[in-house]
């Protein structure tokens, strides 16, 4: 027999994961998924050495400290350094675990941090099956010998000093369920003001009146929720026998809670019991009372709390204000909320928290209904954390949710990553909202769908979002319908992706014009913008060549400048084009698709080469057009113009005929629409004739000593014999 006991302030969200195997990890001892309180794993191994391994989901949000303590011999575990509010569970174990003889014996130091401080434990739950639990270092309690025949359980347990012991004998599992045989809620205490005394007393000549005919008052001579009540309190017996009726505690705290089904307009707090899995919050403004007004839940171990709201309409309420903010905590003082939801937006359908309370804060006196549910905390309600986060749904839940928290003020993106989908029956969906803005889904797929080839999503990191999953698990015995249906991962990037600047500093740097993540498919979800610019005197233009363009086929590649405008097609290679500076490229992203089982989106590349001339030039019948390089020169002036035959003229072929020989040093001409295949034209000719219908004149001085010198270059250019169609003059006059 050997124990693990792990303590310290143990928080694990709902896709933590903890593992307990042989050293050599053959050989699973214990697993557990989910939410866990500090406690002791019994293991039975003839291993001296065992092998815990905590695998935590990469949420910033949550804090959680472990500590392992671990012993063969002497059955006793001590939990030490106590400061905060929490509970203890006595054992976990694996269901094949046998307890022979007479049970376990087992001793349990509880101790505070602060000798300053008593502990407050109240004995939450129990299941134990024979033995016995007595207590030591208490007030009232320290002879009781609990699940004896005689006693019940304590009504509290407050220290004399800073620890408290409890001694375990004969403990044995019940069946071979690995329940929970023992849950301690315990708590710190001031030690100067905290102490044992016989009696308090509840006067209700005060209280004026229960809200809904339904509700219930419950009045507990204990600090235990989970106790036997004093006295259950109706609306119809208020005042005819409990207004005139005093109720005398003989602990040390009395509890009075309210409890209501349909809760209207009061600041209060709701326990899911076991049989309790959802309640109706219904608010309106007939009676406003002060705000905010503050709702809490809670449930057991083991669950999570979800609030269930209309995504389909509006929120109420002034605009300018928020309206509602939704905690995954009950204490007074939260920190971060786990979402903020402002008047006349629309809400996500699911908020869930990550722990088993909720806190709803109204600003507003509106009128509005929603909906708390308990269910498991098994993974289907999952919250994205502040980096990197990872999701999969294997649940046969038939909603489940994820939610990507937007980071205010930021600029930032969230990257979305399927490693697949896969969703089998006709009924599932998977869709991708955006919180507030519109009700349009972002992305979605109905079923029958799989596919293990899908773009990246990318979103703005200052919205939120939420992934929905609806899936019917036809058959919850066999394996193959609860695998995953899908895996994503978010990656926070500080930089906007979908917003680019392309800047030429100098005449010797050309730049990548390409979609994020080429040559991979560009990601889905947002239009994607690129403003190219140049800070360097003379650089005007510039030339964009292709060699790679692959989109999606209702997606296209629009660019602007002041000369022209393009749009280019989603399969094929476009001609070479000349743009003015300040160049404008916008790709349209962000709508629906039609999809298809292999999803790509493919990509672009292209290179822009700094020019300080240049142009497109169609040539129609009858017409001259006249360029002329800058009145001065530099030693890297270089010019592009691409010349065709024009509409109406597919056909024919250019004629080049030069009128000062000695300056073709420094031209190139290419017998094509571009520059890619390299095909050239001879230009040590006087006349040259393409064999195409495009040519391209690349006039190029680079590091040139004379540039000053350089005389006008003319190329007079031909259309089936038509004289000097266009007149190109290059250099200085």
């Amino acid at each position: 027999m050997c124990w693990v006991i792990i303590t310290q302030s143990v928080r694990l969200g709902g896709n933590d994961l903890l593992r307990v195997t042989t050293h050599n990890t053959r050989t699973l001892l214990y697993e557990h998924f989910g939410q866990l309180s500090p406690g002791v794993i019994l293991i039975t191994t003839r291993h001296k050495v065992v092998r815990v391994v905590l695998t935590l989901s990469p949420d910033r949000d949550v804090d959680r400290e472990w500590d392992v303590g671990y012993n063969t011999k002497d059955l006793s575990a001590q939990f030490t350094r106590i400061d905060s509010a929490g509970s203890f569970v006595f054992p976990y174990y694996h269901k094949e675990m046998d307890f022979k003889g007479n049970g376990l014996d087992f001793n349990l130091l509880f101790e505070a941090k602060s000798d300053t401080k008593k502990l407050l434990i109240n004995v939450a739950d129990s299941d134990l099956n024979g033995g016995t639990v007595s207590f030591r270092f208490v007030e009232k309690y320290s002879s009781l010998n609990l699940f004896d025949a005689n006693h019940t359980k304590p009504e509290f347990l407050l220290s004399k000093g800073q620890q408290i012991v409890v001694m375990i004998r004969g403990f044995r599992k019940y069946d071979t369920n690995p329940g929970n045989a023992l849950r301690l809620d315990y708590e710190v205490v001031d030690s100067r003001c905290s102490q044992y005394k016989q009696r308090f007393l509840l006067d209700l000549t005060h209280f004026s009146q229960f809200i809904n005919t339904g509700d219930i008052m419950r009045v507990l001579d204990d600090i235990s929720r989970d106790s036997q009540p004093m006295a259950v309190i109706e609306s119809q017996l208020l005042d005819t026998y409990w207004r005139h009726k005093y109720l005398y505690s003989t602990a040390n705290r009395l509890r009075v809670s309210y409890e209501s089904q349909h809760v209207v307009n009061t600041s209060g707090n709701y326990r899911f019991n076991d049989t309790a899995f959802h309640v109706e919050l219904e608010l309106n403004t007939k009676t406003k009372t002060l705000l905010p007004i503050v709702y809490t839940f809670e449930a057991t171990s083991g669950y999570q709390l979800v609030v269930d709201l209309d995504d389909i309409h509006r929120l109420p309420g002034n605009g300018s204000q928020n309206l509602l903010a939704i905690y995954e905590s009950t204490d007074r003082h939260s920190e971060q909320p786990i979402i903020e939801l402002q008047s006349q937006a629309y809400p996500p359908r699911t908020i869930a928290s990550n722990t088993n309370q909720l806190k709803l804060v109204f600003n507003q006196w509106v009128d509005y209904k929603l909906t708390v549910r308990k269910v498991k905390a098994n993974g289907c309600y999952a919250r994205a954390g502040t980096s990197y986060t990872r999701y999969h749904n294997t649940t046969c839940e038939p909603k489940c949710s994820w939610l990507i928290p937007g980071r205010p003020n930021t600029s930032g993106t969230f990257i979305l990553h399927f490693t697949h989908i896969s969703l089998p029956n006709s009924t599932d969906r998977l869709t991708l909202r955006m919180v507030g803005r519109d009700v349009k889904a972002i992305l979605e797929f109905t079923g029958p769908f799989h596919t293990t080839s899908i773009p990246d999503v990318i979103l703005p990191s200052n919205e939120t979002h939420v992934l929905y999953t609806e899936h019917e698990c036809l058959n919850q015995s066999s394996p193959l319908t609860i695998t995953s249906l899908y895996t994503v991962s978010m990656t926070y990037w500080e930089r906007d992706v979908s917003n680019t600047e392309l800047i030429f500093t100098n005449y010797y740097h050309s730049l990548e014009f390409q979609t994020y993540n080429h040559p991979m498919d560009y990601p889905y979800g947002m239009d994607y913008l690129w403003k190219v610019y140049s800070t360097y005197f003379g650089i005007n233009y510039t030339l964009a060549t292709f060699s790679d363009i692959s989109l999606r086929y209702n997606h296209s590649l629009n660019i602007k400048s002041l000369i022209n405008s393009n749009t280019f097609g989603y399969n094929s290679l476009p001609p070479d084009t000349i743009f003015s500076l300040p160049m404008i490229a916008n790709l349209t992203a962000s709508y629906k698709t039609t999809w298809d089982d292999q999803v790509t989106f493919g990509g672009f590349r292209a290179i822009l080469y700094p020019l300080e001339c240049g142009g497109n030039f169609n040539m129609t019948y009858d017409s001259r057009i006249q360029v002329t390089t800058p009145d001065t020169l530099t030693n890297v002036t270089r010019c592009v113009w691409i010349i065709n035959t024009g509409t109406g003229y597919e056909d024919s072929v250019l004629k080049l005929k030069f009128a000062d020989y000695w300056r073709k040093d420094y031209i190139t001409i290419y017998d094509s629409n571009t520059m890619r295949n390299g095909r050239l034209l001879d230009v040590r000719k006087g006349t040259v004739r393409s064999t195409t219908n495009t040519i391209i004149i690349d006039y190029s001085v680079r590091a040139c000593s004379f540039c000053y010198s350089l005389w006008p270059l003319t190329i007079n250019v031909y259309r089936k014999g038509v004289l000097y169609v266009a007149n190109i003059t290059t250099g200085n006059t």
